[in-house]
């Protein structure tokens, strides 16, 4: 019964990329030539990084960072190592 579910996993993964590279790339490329389209595209990338935002900082909240205690520093460890990681990825190109 695993093997099953292993082969329906394997197949479910390889058929939806598939799908979204032979089907759904070329659709998208000819989509983003109509100047409608690619407006309400902007909008669209406008709403999803806000709500990007909103669900970051109400992840945050419970957060500590003002007690200074070992998980505070450990908060502020990882916080500090992400922004590290993406200043050094996107500059760098690592």
């Amino acid at each position: 019964m695993q093997l099953l579910g292993l082969f329906n996993r394997v197949c479910s993964n390889f058929f939806t990329q598939r799908t979204i590279v032979l089907f759904f790339y070329p659709l998208w490329h000819n989509l983003k030539k109509y100047v409608v389209v690619y407006r309400a595209l902007e909008g669209i990338n406008a709403v999803v990084v806000g709500l990007m935002w909103a669900a970051t900082l109400y992840l945050l909240k419970d957060v500590s960072i003002s007690t200074f205690n070992n998980l505070s520093f450990l908060n502020i460890g990882v916080i500090a190592g992400t922004l590290v990681h993406c200043i050094l990825k996107n500059f760098l190109h690592l």
